[in-house]
């Protein structure tokens, strides 16, 4: 069974962001609003930047070969970075400043970088010795995206925000269409240290070797501390600025 898996993986992520990517242009023609324009140019600019490394691989991978797990992570938050900033340069070239976490560049990447910054460490540090399988990696890029909107985004920041959620909604729509659309997405985040940890000997397996479903998820866990830092970063200021009263 297990040899089946990285052409069950291949066969949905191939299908999977088929799918999505009509659901976005469809959703788009529906609703032709600058807003739903700039997430179709930053899906797509994702996509081309990514693709655009594969075809220059033999390139900067000459450079990058057998740097290690270092290089790997610096790499993968270096396209975190481009994707963040492609992200951010479209909603606000938009006018769709409600969709972008500040508008503020330098304060937006305060608030989002770390994110990207712990998931790329953790999941660098699991693929040097796993060295999951391109599909797998997609997918699981997909699945990580999928996770912050849900839990952060579409749960805890909305509900501490005292917006009306619909968890119910939020979560079907997320399984879906958005987890598709997320593969692409953070594609190149997942794929280049990958590529880059191939030209390096993998990390001999510990003794407590944990299951592979495990080492899967393990970067998913970061999403802990990173919403107790955008609580900290969110609240703070609020009750610094709150004059203290004596009864």
């Amino acid at each position: 069974m297990k040899k089946y898996l990285p052409l069950v993986f291949k066969i949905l992520v191939i299908a999977g962001t088929g799918w999505g990517f009509i659901a976005l242009a469809a959703g788009f023609l529906q609703a032709p609003f600058p807003s739903n324009l700039a997430v179709v140019e930053a899906y797509l600019a994702s996509a081309f930047f990514t693709l655009l490394l594969f075809l220059t691989r033999h390139w900067w991978l000459e450079v990058l070969a057998g740097k290690g797990i270092l290089a790997a992570s610096l790499a993968g938050i270096f396209c975190a970075l481009v994707v963040e900033t492609v992200s951010w340069g479209t909603q606000m070239m938009a006018g769709a400043t409600a969709n972008v976490t500040s508008t503020n560049y330098l304060l937006n990447l305060l608030i989002t970088m770390p994110w990207y910054i712990g998931l790329v460490v953790i999941y660098t540090r699991v693929q040097e010795r796993r060295r999951f399988p391109v599909p797998l990696l997609l997918f699981l890029g997909g699945l990580y995206k999928s996770l912050l909107i849900g839990i952060f985004n579409a749960t805890t920041a909305s509900i501490l925000m005292g917006a009306q959620v619909s968890l119910v909604n939020s979560w079907w729509w997320m399984i879906r269409i958005g987890f598709w659309q997320y593969i692409p997405i953070y594609s190149s985040i997942m794929l280049v240290p990958a590529w880059i940890l191939e030209t390096h000997p993998a990390a001999p397996s510990p003794k407590n070797f944990k299951p592979a479903w495990l080492d899967a998820i393990r970067p998913a866990f970061w999403l802990f501390p990173y919403t107790l830092y955008w609580l900290v970063y969110s609240i703070l200021p609020a009750l610094l600025s709150t004059p203290i009263t004596g009864g």
